[in-house]
């Protein structure tokens, strides 16, 4: 026996800032649940030698998003978050599991920056005024 690798399940949190197509910065937190498999826990054990696996899984995470998020504007990030999330998992995976990894699960967090926040509250609030306006405006007139 030359060395030990475990196969529990690891996570990884890798923190992403980026900007969106409409120029607002957010940063994307992404979870990764990964594994070393079995049948390749040789490919594991000298990847883990030779390199830093964990710094591999973020530096493809970086290269996803900051390679799609630009293309979307704020809202879409968030209406097409679950595509971005399969986007870094096949990256991922075809990447890590010629090493013997395996990833298992992939969650995103988007925050936008507070002022991003702060504009989107404001619209929706006044969207619902105008509304309240309107419907006042129409139990009025009846």
């Amino acid at each position: 026996m030359v060395g030990r690798v475990s196969y529990r399940v690891q996570q990884l949190d890798v923190r992403v800032e980026t900007k969106s197509l409409d120029n607002v910065f957010l940063t994307a937190t992404v979870s990764i649940q990964f594994q070393i498999l079995r049948e390749k826990a040789y490919d594991a054990y000298y990847a883990m030698r030779l390199s830093d696996p964990k710094r591999q899984i973020t530096g493809n995470v970086f290269d996803v998003l900051r390679f799609e998020v630009p293309k979307l504007d704020i809202d879409s990030v968030f209406e097409f978050k679950e595509d971005l999330t399969v986007s870094v998992k096949n990256a991922l995976s075809e990447t890590m599991t010629q090493y013997g990894f395996q990833m298992l699960h992939c969650l995103i967090d988007i925050d936008p920056e507070q002022s991003a926040k702060n504009a989107k509250n404001e619209k929706n609030a006044a969207a619902r005024l105008k509304f309240a306006a309107e419907q006042n405006e129409l139990l009025q007139a009846s």
